[in-house]
């Protein structure tokens, strides 16, 4: 069974609140107010952000079936297969799924706290715990 999760209230209003930052930005520049070139690569970066913020503010999510997990945000989209995933690591007060490193590349996170307040005690932790329980068990040092 697939469950899809978006993003916590408080980041959708956050991500909102930068977008609208970055259209006010952009406006003014366009009204005529902001001159100079300078400016204008601000406006093109200012509308980058708003683009990229208001994206995750409406569709970022997280997807978990028995299959793996998959994530999607501004220019990201990818799936991993519960075998992909690496752990949750403890040190992090912020849960994070890793992706393990294949031939040393760079390893893909998912930052779990976006989508819930107790990544690990919550419904999504509990949907993990079903399909990868392996990534909850304790590691001796």
């Amino acid at each position: 069974m697939k469950k899809v999760y978006s993003l916590k209230p408080f980041y959708k209003i956050t991500y909102s609140i930068y977008a609208v930052l970055a259209t006010a930005f952009v406006f003014l520049k366009l009204n005529g107010l902001l001159l100079g070139l300078l400016e204008w690569l601000l406006v093109i970066g200012w509308a980058i952000i708003g683009i990229a913020f208001s994206y995750d503010a409406l569709f970022k999510k997280l997807t978990i079936s028995e299959s793996g997990i998959e994530y999607q945000a501004f220019l990201q989209h990818f799936f991993l297969s519960w075998d992909q995933v690496e752990g949750i690591p403890a040190r992090f007060s912020f849960k994070v799924l890793i992706e393990k490193s294949l031939n040393g590349k760079r390893k893909r996170t998912i930052s779990l706290y976006q989508f819930t307040d107790n990544p690990i005690d919550s419904e999504l932790g509990q949907q993990i715990k079903q399909y990868a329980p392996y990534l909850f068990e304790e590691k001796s040092v």
